[in-house]
């Protein structure tokens, strides 16, 4: 009923059989000391077979001269275990101490102990030889101090300095399992944290979601209000019954509105989750969106991403590094197109007007072509000096309205237009 001193989990062979020698047998009747009894004992165990077996040894060559005593009792395991036997022994000597501490096949362990005390902890520690107590058990037993300094003046030098280097290890053993103890629960609790840092974080992530999409609703049936108003106000214009002056301040004042309702929509500073910056090249991650892909430039506040064929521009504040296994995990990413108006915008002219101008046009262009998930479109933008088709040009090769873009036919317009795939 005594539970084994081993891990949940662990296994034990099948023994063919089990031997002891435990105890003390000594007889006068029989004429057996200490010593003989034990000998006689494991004699008997010998001659049985002891190949598959267990054998237990209880103080092996105790009872006669103690180094003799230590030599015979390695001699016995030693000769135990090269006939087949798993061996489980208990000493005192030192000698039998060191051959398990360095014998590959052995294993020592010693009963743990509180020093100052010397109160068992009623358990066993592994990889270690264990003091030798003789002389401070005496001394809590009452022994007169006159004749424990007889004792200890009657030790050899090189016992006095084993035994020094035996509480030495000993005492280094403990401090370092008190280390191990205190590692060990400050990584339980660093554990604990950074759980509690991960909920907390995907708690604000959502509140953040929430607060925007709210924030996003209030917008939207605003901005019908001011649509409205704006009609109402334009056909009273048309009517003559308001002027034009008044359709200016009205406007004057919703864009003030809106304007402050932007700064209220600003989000607070970002929650950045990797304390490792992004570099140019990294796969990142905007904080707090679906937004992922390849960190391909910064420039100043602004960072700009590559997914794909299209490139996002971006806070650069909020950016977080993707691990190789996130970067390799795709992202679920919801996406609600608008429904396609009748008749979206089909073609663009841009003659007579200055690159820059006529540039921001085709962006505008082509970004509601592509809202309104119109396939193809035709950018008119004359032959001339070729200044205007060569921006043109240069400006679809990076934009991220335009999977692909080609020459107009001598029937579409010639080199004096564009046809233009849009990104669907």
């Amino acid at each position: 009923g005594i539970p084994i001193p081993a891990a949940e989990g662990s296994r034990l062979p099948c023994f063919a059989a089990i031997y002891a020698d435990i105890g003390d047998d000594q007889s006068i009747e029989r004429s057996l000391s200490t010593f003989s009894s034990h000998l006689a004992n494991i004699a008997a165990i010998i001659e049985q077979g002891v190949d598959g077996a267990l054998v237990l040894l209880d103080e092996p060559g105790v009872g006669t001269e103690p180094e003799e005593g230590a030599a015979l009792g390695v001699g016995v395991i030693r000769y135990l275990e090269s006939a087949g036997a798993r061996i489980a022994a208990t000493t005192h000597y030192t000698a039998l101490k060191l051959f398990a501490l360095s014998h590959e096949s052995a294993i020592c362990a010693a009963v743990d102990f509180e020093p100052a005390t010397m109160e068992a902890r009623y358990r066993l520690v592994y990889h270690t030889a264990g003091e030798s107590l003789a002389l401070p058990i005496a001394r809590r037993m009452g022994l007169p101090h006159a004749l424990l300094q007889a004792a200890e003046a009657a030790r050899g030098e090189q016992a006095r300095q084993l035994e020094t280097a035996m509480a030495e290890l000993e005492a280094a053993r403990r401090r370092y399992e008190e280390k191990a103890r205190q590692t060990e629960e400050l990584l339980a609790q660093a554990r604990l944290d950074r759980e509690e840092a991960e909920r907390l974080l995907a708690e604000l992530r959502e509140k953040r979601k929430q607060r925007w999409s709210d924030e996003l609703d209030r917008a939207r049936a605003y901005l019908r209000q001011v649509r409205e108003q704006g009609r109402e106000l334009l056909a009273a214009v048309e009517r003559g019954e308001a002027d034009r002056r008044a359709f200016t301040k009205v406007m004057r004042e919703q864009e003030a509105t809106l304007t402050g309702k932007a700064r209220e929509l600003e989000d607070p500073a970002p929650v950045v989750a990797d304390a490792v910056p992004a570099a140019v090249g990294d796969q990142v991650e905007v904080v707090g969106s679906d937004i992922r892909g390849q960190l391909v430039s910064v420039q100043g506040e602004r960072a700009w991403i590559q997914r794909g064929s299209m490139r996002f521009e971006v806070p650069r504040g909020p950016l977080r590094r993707l691990s190789a296994a996130e970067a390799a995990t795709p992202k679920n990413v919801s996406v609600r197109l608008a429904e396609r108006p009748e008749g979206g915008p089909q073609e663009i002219s841009l003659l007579g007007l200055r690159v820059k101008e006529a540039l921001e046009r085709l962006e505008a262009f082509l970004d509601r072509a592509v809202q309104e998930g119109v396939p193809q479109v035709r950018i008119i933008h004359g032959m001339g000096s070729g200044a205007l088709r060569r921006a043109v040009t240069e400006y679809l090769s990076t934009s991220p309205y335009c999977a692909s873009h080609r020459p107009a036919e001598r029937n579409e317009g010639g080199s004096g237009a564009t046809i233009v795939h849009t990104a669907q």
